[in-house]
Protein backbone atom coordinates (compact mmCIF):
# COMPACT_ATOMS: atom_id res chain seq x y z
CA UNK A 1 0.00 0.00 0.00
CA UNK A 2 1.19 3.27 -1.10
CA UNK A 3 1.03 6.56 0.98
CA UNK A 4 0.64 10.10 -0.32
CA UNK A 5 2.98 12.81 0.99
CA UNK A 6 2.58 14.12 4.71
CA UNK A 7 1.50 17.39 4.61
CA UNK A 8 1.48 19.70 8.00
CA UNK A 9 -0.80 22.71 8.05
CA UNK A 10 -2.08 25.13 10.68
CA UNK A 11 -5.82 24.37 11.93
CA UNK A 12 -7.75 26.96 10.64
CA UNK A 13 -11.20 28.23 12.17
CA UNK A 14 -13.51 25.71 9.87
CA UNK A 15 -12.33 22.04 10.46
CA UNK A 16 -13.94 18.92 10.58
CA UNK A 17 -13.67 19.02 14.60
CA UNK A 18 -15.93 16.08 14.89
CA UNK A 19 -13.86 14.08 12.64
CA UNK A 20 -10.42 15.92 14.48
CA UNK A 21 -11.89 14.94 17.94
CA UNK A 22 -12.81 10.87 16.83
CA UNK A 23 -9.21 10.96 15.58
CA UNK A 24 -7.93 11.83 18.67
CA UNK A 25 -10.13 9.68 20.22
CA UNK A 26 -8.60 6.80 18.57
CA UNK A 27 -5.10 7.79 19.07
CA UNK A 28 -5.83 7.62 22.72
CA UNK A 29 -7.50 4.35 22.71
CA UNK A 30 -4.96 2.77 23.76
CA UNK A 31 -4.23 4.49 26.91
CA UNK A 32 -7.88 4.53 28.03
CA UNK A 33 -8.00 0.92 27.25
CA UNK A 34 -5.22 0.62 30.10
CA UNK A 35 -7.42 2.87 32.63
CA UNK A 36 -5.97 6.54 31.79
CA UNK A 37 -8.42 8.90 31.10
CA UNK A 38 -6.34 11.56 28.94
CA UNK A 39 -8.17 14.20 28.48
CA UNK A 40 -8.39 14.05 24.26
CA UNK A 41 -9.52 10.42 24.94
CA UNK A 42 -12.83 11.92 25.88
CA UNK A 43 -13.43 15.06 25.21
CA UNK A 44 -16.15 16.66 22.83
CA UNK A 45 -15.70 18.65 19.41
CA UNK A 46 -16.83 22.07 21.14
CA UNK A 47 -14.03 21.36 23.49
CA UNK A 48 -11.42 20.23 20.55
CA UNK A 49 -12.27 23.59 18.62
CA UNK A 50 -11.35 25.47 21.66
CA UNK A 51 -7.91 24.02 22.52
CA UNK A 52 -7.17 24.37 19.05
CA UNK A 53 -7.69 27.88 19.18
CA UNK A 54 -6.19 28.42 22.05
CA UNK A 55 -2.93 28.35 20.49
CA UNK A 56 -0.56 26.99 17.92
CA UNK A 57 -2.65 23.71 16.48
CA UNK A 58 -1.46 21.97 13.15
CA UNK A 59 -3.11 19.12 11.42
CA UNK A 60 -1.05 16.26 9.30
CA UNK A 61 -2.64 15.00 6.30
CA UNK A 62 -2.01 12.47 3.67
CA UNK A 63 -3.86 12.60 0.60
CA UNK A 64 -6.11 15.49 2.08
CA UNK A 65 -6.97 13.18 4.52
CA UNK A 66 -6.36 14.25 8.19
CA UNK A 67 -4.21 11.10 9.95
CA UNK A 68 -2.91 10.35 13.51
CA UNK A 69 -0.05 9.64 15.25
CA UNK A 70 -1.55 5.87 16.75
CA UNK A 71 -0.70 4.92 12.82
CA UNK A 72 3.57 4.84 13.49
CA UNK A 73 4.09 6.26 10.58
CA UNK A 74 6.15 9.51 12.34
CA UNK A 75 3.15 11.86 11.90
CA UNK A 76 3.69 12.65 15.76
CA UNK A 77 7.75 12.79 15.61
CA UNK A 78 7.04 15.35 12.32
CA UNK A 79 4.79 17.55 14.43
CA UNK A 80 7.22 17.43 17.21
CA UNK A 81 9.99 18.91 15.31
CA UNK A 82 7.42 21.65 14.15
CA UNK A 83 6.29 22.55 17.07
CA UNK A 84 9.86 23.16 18.67
CA UNK A 85 11.06 24.83 15.62
CA UNK A 86 8.35 27.29 15.63
CA UNK A 87 9.10 27.97 19.31
CA UNK A 88 13.24 28.69 18.60
CA UNK A 89 11.52 30.81 15.60
CA UNK A 90 9.66 32.74 18.58
CA UNK A 91 12.59 32.91 20.53
CA UNK A 92 11.33 30.37 23.43
CA UNK A 93 14.57 28.96 25.21
CA UNK A 94 12.40 26.15 25.86
CA UNK A 95 9.53 23.77 25.98
CA UNK A 96 7.06 22.04 27.95
CA UNK A 97 4.86 19.13 27.66
CA UNK A 98 3.13 16.87 30.04
CA UNK A 99 1.72 13.04 30.30
CA UNK A 100 0.32 10.57 32.39
CA UNK A 101 3.34 9.46 34.67
CA UNK A 102 1.70 5.86 34.10
CA UNK A 103 2.33 6.33 29.75
CA UNK A 104 6.45 4.65 30.31
CA UNK A 105 6.35 4.94 26.19
CA UNK A 106 5.36 8.07 25.95
CA UNK A 107 8.38 9.15 28.82
CA UNK A 108 10.90 7.21 27.41
CA UNK A 109 10.13 8.60 23.53
CA UNK A 110 10.12 12.19 25.30
CA UNK A 111 13.37 11.17 26.98
CA UNK A 112 14.68 9.98 23.63
CA UNK A 113 14.08 13.48 22.18
CA UNK A 114 15.91 15.74 25.31
CA UNK A 115 12.86 15.72 27.69
CA UNK A 116 13.00 15.62 31.51
CA UNK A 117 10.53 15.65 34.29
CA UNK A 118 11.16 18.65 35.86
CA UNK A 119 7.59 18.20 37.95
CA UNK A 120 4.21 16.06 38.23
CA UNK A 121 0.87 17.92 38.82
CA UNK A 122 -2.46 16.34 39.23
CA UNK A 123 -5.13 17.63 36.41
CA UNK A 124 -8.92 17.47 37.26
CA UNK A 125 -9.97 16.05 34.23
CA UNK A 126 -7.59 12.91 34.72
CA UNK A 127 -7.47 10.11 36.80
CA UNK A 128 -3.72 9.53 37.10
CA UNK A 129 -0.98 11.91 37.70
CA UNK A 130 0.67 14.23 35.11
CA UNK A 131 4.48 14.46 34.69
CA UNK A 132 5.61 17.85 32.92
CA UNK A 133 8.76 17.49 31.04
CA UNK A 134 11.31 19.79 29.53
CA UNK A 135 13.70 20.20 27.05
CA UNK A 136 15.89 23.22 26.29
CA UNK A 137 16.05 24.67 22.81
CA UNK A 138 19.23 25.81 22.57
CA UNK A 139 21.44 23.91 20.65
CA UNK A 140 24.26 21.78 22.57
Amino acid sequence: MSLGALTIRRAETIEPWPEITALLHRAYAVHAARGLWFYASCQDADVTRERAGEGECYLALIDGVIVGTIQGRGIGISLMNLAEECARRWGARGIAIDTSGHATDLIALYRRRGYEIIDSIRWPETNYRSVIMAKSLFAP
